[in-house]
């Protein structure tokens, strides 16, 4: 259920995921990479500007972005949004994160500088791509191309139209 790259044990992992009672995980916020993703239209799940999206981010990014931040997050490799229409690895995660307090009277945001989940979206977008491993991510290497002019004759294959005698 939990990563292992974020936890250096199993049994540490087993200790953070057994202290929370169910109906706690319950009230935790789910993040799925799809929110983020510039590659996906509003239609297809994503729920930030397109401006501030990542390209094809991952669970595990989200995941240690917020336990750097402080959050108290559970990471869950095995989810897939529904509307995920890839089922491959690299689109499976999911990441629980603990944005409301647990008082069943009234839901009181833990962390004031993120009046929204929106905000909080926004936030993890801008911080995945201040990753070192996102510094490289998408550039190709072009390779050197000459442009070669083209010789063309104006008005080859032109259809010319009759005009109608009456």
């Amino acid at each position: 259920m939990i990563s292992r790259d974020i936890f250096s044990n199993k049994s540490q992992a087993h200790q953070i995921y057994s202290s929370f009672v169910h109906s706690e995980l319950k009230n935790w916020i789910m993040v799925y990479p799809i929110y983020i993703n510039s590659k996906k239209p509003i239609s297809r799940g994503r729920l930030i500007p397109l401006s501030k999206c990542v390209d094809s981010p991952s669970a595990k990014e989200i995941a240690n972005v917020l336990l750097a931040r402080g959050f108290h997050t559970l990471l869950e490799d095995k989810k897939i949004h529904p509307k995920e229409s890839f089922r491959d690895d690299l689109h499976r995660g999911r990441v629980r994160v603990q944005f409301w307090d647990n008082d069943e009277k009234q839901q009181v945001c833990l962390y004031p500088e993120f009046p929204s989940r929106k905000s909080l979206l926004i936030f993890i977008a801008e911080q995945i791509s201040k990753l070192e491993s996102r510094k490289n991510f998408g550039k190709v290497a072009q390779p050197y191309s000459k442009l070669t002019e083209s010789k063309t004759k104006i008005g080859y294959g032109k259809i010319r139209k009759s005009k109608k005698h009456d």
